[in-house]
């Protein structure tokens, strides 16, 4: 639905989808000597139900200012293959029920913008499995991004946002990290180079290891992720009119 009037519009979409023959890797586990046994399997029964409502308004004398929301709710049905003391795997079902909710709010003059945006997203993993423990979890975060144009044709962004989850109860899953980053141009007169500067993570606040829970309930582990980091860059923009 668009109101051109109030600038406003709103879009709601559903999906769903069925995964047969999946592959996937299984495993058993053996207890006494802590081994862990891999193996590929085909498995059906996998199934997503997402559905979402996009939400923006335009408002303000000039139209400056924008709202958006964007609400998400959704079921993931995984199957997987797990076994223990020696057994052979056997399904193991396991459903994820999310619902989230992203608000932002802008605003727009000229060559600058200002955005504050907000998300909180709440997290259920359920399984009748035994030694499944279940996952009750929430995800926020939230922030500040700007940029700005400024004379003899330099340019500042930058954002700061807040990561934090709660309910894992694992040090490693709940944990809440400040990033900052920051971007610096310079256009010399023409506009054919752009001379870039970008920081990431100036606060030193991200570990190269980062943890994560599938949506089957495994804990997984990330390494050699990217962290810190400062990189110059250097554009030329070519042209090239065809002939007529």
């Amino acid at each position: 639905m668009i109101s051109p009037k109030n600038y406003m519009s709103n879009t709601m979409t559903v999906d769903f989808s069925v995964t047969d023959n999946a592959l996937v890797r299984g495993y058993y586990y053996d207890k006494t000597t802590g081994v862990r046994y891999n193996k590929t399997y085909n498995v059906s029964g996998n199934n997503s139900l997402k559905a979402e409502n996009v939400f923006n308004l335009q408002f303000g004398r000039r139209k400056q200012f924008t709202l958006s929301s964007a609400t998400v709710a959704g079921n993931i049905h995984s199957v997987d293959m797990v076994g223990t003391d020696g057994m052979e795997p056997a399904p193991s079902k396991v459903d994820t029920r999310t619902l989230s909710e992203n608000i932002r709010v802008s605003w727009q003059i000229g060559k600058h913008s200002l955005s504050l945006n907000g998300v909180v997203s709440d997290r259920r993993t359920t399984s009748s499995r035994d030694g499944f423990n279940d996952i009750n979890a929430t995800h926020y975060n939230y922030g500040v991004t700007g940029s700005f144009a400024l004379p003899a044709g330099f340019g500042i962004s930058t954002d700061f946002r807040l990561y934090t989850r709660r309910g894992y109860g694992m040090r490693q899953l709940d944990t809440t990290d400040a990033v900052w980053n920051a971007r610096a141009t310079y256009t010399p007169r023409g506009g054919r180079w752009v001379f870039t500067l970008d920081g990431f993570d100036l606060l030193r606040r991200l570990n190269n290891i980062h943890y994560a829970v599938t949506a089957t309930g495994r804990t997984v582990t990330y390494t050699n992720t990217l962290p810190r980091y400062i990189l110059f860059s250097v554009q030329y923009r070519l042209n090239i009119q065809p002939k007529k």
